[in-house]
C-alpha cells in the first residue's frame, strides 16, 4: 500500500464524517426554519402561551460546538438551532421518564 492510498482513505473517512455531521445539522436548521415560518402564519399567539424559557446549558454547549465547526452560521441561525436542540433534549428527557412494564408488547408486530 502506497502513502497515496493511505491518505486517500484517510481523506475519504474524514469526508464521510463531515457528511454525517452536515446531514444532522441541515435537518435541524430546516426544522427551525419551518417552525419560524409556522409561527409567522399565526396572527397572534394564544393568551395562555407561557413565556419562552431560555435554552438549557446542554443545548448552548452543543450550539457552541456547531458554531466552532460551522463558522458561516450567523447568530439568528444559531439561536434557532439552539432552541431546536433544547426542544429535542427535552423530548428525550420526557421519553426517558415514561416507564413501561416489563412485558409490554409493541403497538405493531411484524411477521416475515
Amino acid at each position: 500500500m502506497s502513502a497515496r492510498e493511505g491518505s486517500s482513505r484517510r481523506r475519504f473517512l474524514h469526508t464521510l464524517a463531515i457528511a454525517g455531521v452536515a446531514a444532522s445539522v441541515t435537518p435541524v436548521e430546516a426544522l427551525a426554519q419551518a417552525r419560524r415560518s409556522a409561527k409567522k402564519k399565526v396572527s397572534k399567539p394564544a393568551p395562555t402561551t407561557p413565556a419562552e424559557t431560555p435554552p438549557s446549558e446542554e443545548a448552548k454547549a452543543l450550539a457552541a460546538l456547531l458554531a466552532r465547526r460551522y463558522p458561516h452560521l450567523d447568530a439568528a441561525k444559531l439561536a434557532g438551532i439552539t432552541r431546536e436542540l433544547d426542544q429535542r433534549l427535552d423530548g428525550g428527557k420526557k421519553l426517558r421518564e415514561v416507564k413501561l412494564p416489563n412485558g409490554a408488547e409493541p403497538d405493531t408486530t411484524f411477521h416475515a
